[in-house]
């Protein structure tokens, strides 16, 4: 129904899951961010709203029971599940994020080239200081635009639009040791990715791949990547998912 509708183009849908179980569904558009309830959308959204770019996307991940939400054009957010039910600026150092993501005990977010990791265990902190891991590292030029951040235990992957990175959480002053897996391939945009388990599925400028964790394997060869690359919009790829 109407009550089920947000504003304007959604740009981004994430489901987080409370500590008592239940799930969450939050959506994004360019001037708002919205909670599901009741078949209903609430808006969520810090006073006054966003001016978020109509081209980017909203990316969220979840840090035990903060969900942290990044949009080009955006400050980045928090919004804590038990909390004041809106989402507020992170702020300092955060600043604004393309897309966000958590490995280990970090949360990360990536503006253009620039990636920002917390503080140990808390992914409000973004001051870089060695004795709480929190950091400010440049990824490879060569790579272009920093478009996912795909999560793990210990281990994550870095989508830039021409490189493939692993990004392991080793401890110390350094907390991260980052090895390019992929030259030359990446995704087209910041919803180009998306994870089935250990596995991951992306569309880049040569077509629809499946990358592993070490390498990509092409999985639309032929009839479907021409079909794909014949009918994209190029200069709207970023609206790829």
């Amino acid at each position: 129904g109407d009550n089920a509708r947000i504003n304007e183009r959604c740009l981004g849908h994430f489901a987080a899951i409370s500590t008592g179980g239940q799930i969450v569904n939050f959506f994004g558009d360019r001037g708002k961010l919205y909670r599901l309830t009741n078949r209903a959308m609430t808006d969520v959204s810090k006073i006054g709203g966003y001016a978020a770019d109509g081209d980017a996307a909203w990316k969220f991940d979840q840090y035990n029971n903060y969900v942290i939400a990044t949009c080009r054009g955006a400050p980045a957010q928090y919004f804590e599940l038990d909390g004041t039910g809106q989402f507020q600026d992170i702020g300092g150092e955060a600043g604004e994020g393309d897309t966000c993501g958590r490995i280990g005990p970090h949360f990360l977010i990536a503006q253009d080239r620039l990636l920002r990791i917390s503080a140990f265990n808390n992914p409000l902190d973004y001051v870089p200081a060695p004795d709480t891991q929190a950091a400010l590292v440049e990824l490879d030029q060569r790579g272009g635009q920093c478009q996912a951040i795909i999560g793990g235990t210990d281990v994550g992957v870095i989508f830039q639009e021409r490189m493939i990175s692993r990004m392991a959480y080793t401890g110390g002053a350094t907390a991260f040791q980052m090895d390019p897996v992929e030259f030359n391939q990446g995704a087209l945009g910041p919803l180009a990715v998306a994870r089935l388990g250990r596995l991951m599925f992306y569309a880049s400028e040569h077509g629809i791949f499946m990358f592993d964790g070490s390498q990509s394997v092409p999985i639309g060869a032929n009839k479907i990547d021409r079909h794909f690359g014949n009918n994209l919009n190029y200069t709207y790829r970023n609206r790829v998912s």
